[in-house]
């Protein structure tokens, strides 16, 4: 089984010119990829033409041009052919790393064999193998399977470690993106064990009577969390999306990662303990043991429970007191009012985290994202590939600077038959950075907000989709239910004031605290 350990004292000594030591890995990468493709490129032009005597090969201009460009171009072709090696033969990983090596060696051919030899076999090794990282979706139709992952259990030894760790301990469980279903395992750490459960809505297990109701406004509340530090912190899945959950989890005397999906649910290495495992294995550990594995004390379960209830009730309570739209209070009702065994595609930025914050435990929901992938790009082909599969009703929470960004994909498919409703938060830009350090720049709101200005409801009806037009708070549940019920391609535009909200927010973290006090 893969398994890392790092004591805290490692974790200090390692970094990249004070980075996280992942960034040199990047940085390696992007290097070798701007010299490997463009800087070659215009190498190989200048040695090509240049005559014998000033160390080239003497061709015609027009000739080696030619040569370069055909380069070029077989470069972005073998593309297709490393997507069929990686989805039918290789694996994705697998692939980059045996291009990697035939590309090498290109370079390797480039540089000491003489003459045209040294050319051909360096272009035809570093032009067969561009870049393989392109995964195409199958043609045929079939269901494409998760790429193969090696599955691996814990050795007695760790079983006896972790249930050492576990065993009466005030420890708490986050539950990240997963591609695996881990209700029954959030089930047991919570029924079981009386472990507090912080699900993400992306993990599909903020189930009743298993997550917290109100996790994110429990643990962002400084007085409260203080005096609540968990002596052991399980993180099973994606690193923690919100700065809250990630100052949650480092607060932890013990920090246990357990995912083996995501090349990096640890981002900032704070685990004291990584294991290249599935959420259900560490489970079966514990329930197989002879002797019996304690619950958590009964007044850190009863703490927490008490605690989550007055903080529900305070963030419900101020979310239904305000008439205006405000963002947290969108994604709650957006969450609710999706019918049974549906679907929400929810964006990056903003929406994602007032997701976390604001939505309620339920059942018969699917919460998606392309976490990982942060930014606007794709976002709405994302929402209608996903309603595109038919699986329930499909309704997206986007941001309008993703809404825009991707406004092609309303253009071409809004007369195409597809099902989906798309509840885009109007705010004027990018406010994802007026809750960040970014907020304090002089060019915070042209390089970061970067209003728009733009009529949503003229864009959507020209491009031949549905749109309603949402400014109160109460009018948000009937439209998004008429726009699923409607059929098609159905854009709800909710506009929210930016600086109201900004104060609203202060607001309701006031009122969970007063609530929590």
């Amino acid at each position: 089984m893969s398994v890392q350990t790092r004591s805290d004292e490692q974790q200090q000594q390692k970094s990249f010119f004070g980075q996280p030591p992942v960034l040199a890995n990047l940085f390696g990468v992007e290097l070798w990829e701007r010299f490997s493709f463009y800087g070659m490129q215009g190498i190989l032009l200048i040695y090509l033409y240049y005559g014998a005597a000033e160390g080239g090969l003497g061709m015609d201009k027009a000739t080696a041009a030619g040569i370069v460009g055909a380069y070029g171009g077989l470069v972005y072709l073998s593309t297709i052919l490393g997507a069929w090696v990686a989805d039918r033969v290789l694996g994705s990983e697998r692939t980059l790393f045996y291009s990697a090596v035939v590309i090498m060696l290109g370079h390797i051919a480039l540089a000491l064999l003489p003459g045209f030899l040294g050319v051909g076999a360096g272009l035809l090794l570093v032009g067969r193998v561009g870049p393989l990282d392109v995964e195409l979706p199958d043609p045929s139709g079939e269901a494409l399977s998760l790429p193969p992952r090696p599955e691996a259990d814990l050795t007695a030894e760790e079983s006896d470690r972790l249930a050492e760790l576990v065993s009466g301990a005030r420890g708490a469980v986050v539950l990240g993106g997963s591609p695996d279903d881990v209700t029954d395992v959030a089930d047991w750490w919570s029924g079981t064990l009386g472990w507090p459960v912080l699900a993400e809505p992306v993990s599909n297990a903020r189930m009743p009577g298993t997550a917290l109701l109100a996790g994110q406004g429990l643990i962002a509340d400084g007085v409260w969390s203080a005096g609540h530090h968990p002596d052991l912190v399980i993180q099973l899945g994606a690193a923690p999306t919100t700065r809250a959950t990630q100052a949650f989890v480092a607060s932890a005397e013990r920090l246990i990662v357990a995912d083996r999906w995501h090349l990096d649910p640890d981002p900032e290495r704070a685990a004291t303990w990584r294991l290249a495992v599935d959420a259900d294995v560490l489970t079966d550990a514990l329930q197989g043991r002879p002797v019996h594995v304690l619950a958590a004390p009964e007044e850190w379960t009863s703490s927490w429970a008490d605690a989550d209830r007055k903080a529900r009730g305070a963030l419900d309570g101020f979310l239904d007191a305000i008439d205006e739209p405000f963002e947290p209070r969108i994604a709650r009702d957006v969450a609710a009012s999706v019918p049974g065994n549906g679907m929400v595609f929810v964006g990056n930025s903003t929406p994602v985290r007032d997701l976390d914050l604001a939505m309620a435990p339920r059942a018969g929901l699917r919460v998606l994202a392309n976490r990982g992938a942060s930014g606007v790009d794709g976002l709405v082909s994302t929402a209608l590939g996903v309603a595109a599969a038919g699986q329930g009703p499909t309704v997206a929470l986007l941001g309008d600077l993703s809404y825009l960004y991707d406004v092609g994909t309303i253009v071409w498919n809004a007369r195409r038959g597809v099902e989906a409703t798309l509840v885009i938060v109007n705010n004027g830009g990018g406010e994802v950075f007026s809750l960040l350090p970014q907020r304090e720049l002089p060019e915070h709101r042209d390089l970061f907000v970067t209003p728009h200005g733009t009529d949503l409801g003229a864009l959507t009806r020209a491009a031949g989709a549905g749109h309603t037009l949402v400014e109160r708070a109460n009018e948000l549940t009937p439209a998004v239910l008429a726009a699923i019920g409607s059929g098609g391609l159905q854009v709800v535009e909710v506009t929210v004031d930016a600086e109201h909200s900004m104060v609203r927010r202060a607001e309701l973290r006031s009122a969970i605290a007063s609530g929590l006090a």
